[in-house]
């Protein structure tokens, strides 16, 4: 549901852009249209454009912030899945190991082990070798992500309290939105 209301935002913003170059290119045709003496424009439209240029620099502001914070989200969540991840190779790792070790042990007090014996003995190593390297791998990328995170500011020891604090930003992000498209809709009444 977040999720939505953010796209829902950035289309708004997307919008309220698109619209102000429009509105933009309006006044500047009718102020071509007054010089060469064909209209007549009101005194305000100069602050009409100043009003529009404000709000059109705010409103591609509000689109840079929400597209930053849904990176910093993403990357939040990316990290929070990998290192679920990584834990459950850590179990299975664990799990391999062990029973190559119980079978390694039952191999060597076997006097004349059996080829199903020995092959089973060969399969738990594989096994314990690609679980290992696999939670090796994901480690890794668990710390080059770590390392995104730091360069984009975000705190790998409290994702929770990132979580909540990128959610509040976008909560911010969405009520500006919303306070701009209010001046945006009062300048073209106004106008």
């Amino acid at each position: 549901m977040a999720g939505g209301n953010d796209e829902r935002v950035n289309l708004l913003i997307s919008a309220a852009v698109d619209g102000l170059k429009n509105v933009e290119g309006l006044i500047s045709d009718l102020q071509e249209l007054e010089k060469s003496g064909r209209v007549e424009l009101p005194d305000n439209s100069a602050a009409l454009r100043e009003g529009l240029g404000k709000t059109s620099e705010e409103m591609q502001a509000l689109a840079g912030r929400l597209t930053e914070l849904r990176e910093q989200q993403g990357l939040v969540t990316q990290f929070a899945e990998l290192k679920r991840e990584t834990k459950e190779l850590a179990e299975q790792q664990q799990a391999a190991k062990a029973r190559a070790t119980e079978l390694g042990k039952a191999l060597a007090q076997t006097e004349a082990p059996t080829r199903a014996q020995v092959q089973e003995f060969e399969r738990a190593k594989k096994a314990a070798q690609g679980a290992d390297e696999a939670w090796i791998s994901n480690n890794r990328q668990l710390n080059e992500l770590r390392g995104e995170m730091e360069a984009a500011g975000i705190s790998t020891k409290d994702l929770a309290g990132e979580q909540v604090r990128i959610r509040k930003e976008l909560d911010g992000v969405n009520t500006q939105a919303a306070s701009l498209s209010s001046e945006l809709t009062e300048m073209g009444q106004s106008a």
